[in-house]
């Protein structure tokens, strides 16, 4: 093989190479030698792509789809195993419904006990208890929970 062909097979590879460091996230300068390339290698996240909800807090309120009935922590568990780096909280309450009852937990209560506490994303689940107990799903009472109202 001569020289020439060498350089060019040399060339191909940084180019290559630098593609693929490109391709998961890390830009690597056209000027950075074959040598100089191990630490923008090492920039590359393990394999995965960046978690999107690292440093977030998440607000887990409903019932027990949410709560994880038989399963303490339900739904957080999975977030949890796949997002270590996020905040979840886990509020929810087996039982509860959307609408005021007497025998069930109510989970506009549920939010407007963490209302103060700011959260970047909220995950709610509710209605089924209320459809098992004949409630009548209708404008839920935000000035009561202290929950800011909507229009």
């Amino acid at each position: 093989m001569s020289v020439q062909e060498q350089i060019n097979r040399i060339s191909a590879a940084k180019k290559d190479i630098r593609g693929a460091i490109r391709e998961k996230g890390v830009e690597v300068p056209e000027s950075t030698m074959l040598s100089g390339m191990a630490p923008y290698i090492a920039q590359i996240s393990s394999g995965s792509p960046a978690d999107k909800l690292a440093g977030k807090s998440v607000l887990c309120a409903g019932d027990s789809l949410m709560r994880g009935n038989g399963w303490l922590g339900g739904f957080k568990n999975c977030l949890a195993e796949a997002h270590p780096n996020t905040t979840i909280d886990n509020i929810a309450v087996s039982g509860a419904s959307l609408c005021e009852s007497d025998s069930n937990p109510n989970i506009f209560d549920q939010l407007a006990a963490k209302v103060s506490t700011p959260y970047d994303i909220l995950l709610l689940t509710g209605g089924g208890n209320d459809l098992i107990s004949g409630l009548t799903v209708g404008e839920p009472n935000l000035t009561k929970t202290g929950l800011p109202e909507t229009g």
